[in-house]
């Protein structure tokens, strides 16, 4: 008999697309194995609800509320479930909120990236570059992944990843433009106006479905005469096209390392800094700041370096490839796998 496992994630505009991007590739890894996965989400602007349900998956939305309204919410939906498990991705709900839901169900698996807060998780994920996790607390009771390796990316980044690369082109080099599903701080706006002083690249400036400016980025990229997207649902393959990539930290950093994509990289969020940092400090990528931080000017000068030391800068990339193989959702689904289950 299939076993049910609901997921607790939310995306928006100010959320971005981050938590739900990822538990999708983790869901259809699980749908693979047998499993039937519905997901419980916010209904909040920008949410991701129709790619939800375009990927073939049931959706239940409850009311925006504190963590205690929550926790009774997804309670109510779980009563009726009989659920073989919980996965909740989401930096407001902690260890009170995995009590209540977890008396429930079998299981809970949480993933996290802030380390900020305590957990009750039969199982605890964080797949951050960090330095030495063995001083970080687990923030857990049960076990703890830990690592790049667990990335959840979709099948295709794997695919894109076996395929043979054509040469870089220093002549005329792609640079691909991806801030995030949301940017509500609009880096991509910052980016456009250090890449209109870049000459002899080719720019292709990618734009998520929640993002707010894109109607005005739009225009900005007809009159720059660079290439424009809306959201795609090829990632891997509009990645895998770039030479140099200049984007956001967040999940697409492990989407770019699993490519080999060269990139740099502007924080948009507090939870983004040391992970991006300490990857700079061990040469994956080159971090440039906290967007608040970065002007036109400053990563225009970067993008000029990096195409300047083409040697350096694939190099760069080939290493950041060695973090990330595209096989973490397989890895993450047979933890999951040794859960106790009805």
């Amino acid at each position: 008999m299939p076993q049910e496992i609901w997921i607790r994630a939310d995306s928006s505009q100010e959320i971005g697309a981050g938590h739900v991007g990822r538990c999708l590739a983790l869901a259809q890894g699980l749908r693979q194995r047998g499993s039937q996965v519905r997901f419980i989400c916010r209904d909040l602007p920008g949410a991701l609800l129709p790619l939800i349900r375009e990927s073939g998956f049931g959706v239940e939305t409850i009311p925006a509320a504190n963590a205690e309204e929550d926790a009774r919410q997804v309670c109510a939906l779980l009563e009726k479930a009989k659920a073989a498990g919980v996965i909740v991705d989401h930096y407001g709900l902690d260890a009170r909120w995995e009590q209540a839901t977890g008396s429930l169900v079998p299981w809970v698996f949480v993933i996290d990236d802030t380390l900020d807060r305590p957990h009750a998780a039969d199982l605890l994920l964080n797949q951050n570059y960090l330095k030495a996790p063995e001083r970080l607390p687990h923030y857990s009771k049960g076990a703890a992944l830990w690592g790049p390796r667990y990335a959840l990316l979709r099948p295709d980044f794997k695919k894109q990843r076996a395929t043979a690369r054509v040469a870089f082109n220093p002549e005329r080099p792609r640079i691909g433009v991806f801030f995030g599903g949301a940017d509500a701080p609009n880096v991509t706006g910052l980016a456009l106006a250090a890449l209109e002083g870049v000459a002899g690249a080719e720019v292709s400036v990618l734009v998520g479905a929640s993002n707010p400016h894109k109607e005005f980025l739009a225009a900005q990229c007809r009159k720059l005469g660079f290439a424009w997207h809306s959201f795609t649902p090829d990632f891997a393959e509009y990645l895998a096209s770039c030479d140099l990539a200049v984007g956001a930290g967040g999940s697409t950093v492990w989407e770019r390392a699993c490519l080999g994509i060269p990139s740099l990289v502007v924080s948009i969020a507090e939870n983004q800094e040391t992970y991006c940092r300490d990857m700079a400090e061990d040469g994956f990528h080159r971090y440039l700041g906290r967007h608040t931080e970065v002007s036109a000017g400053s990563l225009q000068g970067a993008i000029q370096e990096a195409l300047t030391d083409w040697p350096q800068t694939i190099a760069m990339g080939t290493r950041s490839a060695t973090l990330v193989d595209g096989d973490g959702v397989r890895r993450v689904c047979e933890a999951l796998s040794a859960l106790p289950i009805y």
